[in-house]
């Protein structure tokens, strides 16, 4: 019988070959994992949100700092433009009390800004 064993083991011809793999295949969440994944779910949601909420205030700060460059620039293309700004600047205004005269100069370019006469007011001096 041992001979007959030993004859039979060398007939069986192998016909398969097995080897181990990986693959991705679909499998259920446990009731565990589902509420895990809920939980991260909620806390990107409020994440977003809150990212979104700070890039419309910086977008709404950015705007405004933008709107006030350009409100500057606005006003040096207006002096570019006129070549001319108006500003404090002292002056004398001299009264001829003989001739009725008066005369306002610039001090800082001795530049006669209005001359004309003063009418006459009787006992009056300005």
């Amino acid at each position: 019988m041992k001979e007959r064993k030993k004859e039979e083991v060398k007939e069986a011809k192998v016909t398969f070959v097995e080897t181990p793999f990986d693959a991705n295949l679909k499998v259920a969440l446990t009731p565990s994992e589902v509420m895990e994944e809920a939980e991260k779910m909620a806390r990107l949601q409020m994440e977003i949100k809150a990212k979104e909420d700070e890039a419309a205030s910086v977008s709404k700060r950015y705007k405004s700092e933008i709107e006030g460059l350009i409100c500057q620039q606005d006003s040096c293309a207006g002096l570019v433009r006129d070549k001319f700004r108006f500003k404090t600047v002292r002056c004398t205004r001299r009264m001829d009390w003989e001739s009725g005269m008066v005369t306002e100069t610039r001090m800082d370019t001795s530049e006669v800004i209005t001359q004309g006469f003063q009418e006459r007011n009787i006992g009056t001096r300005i």
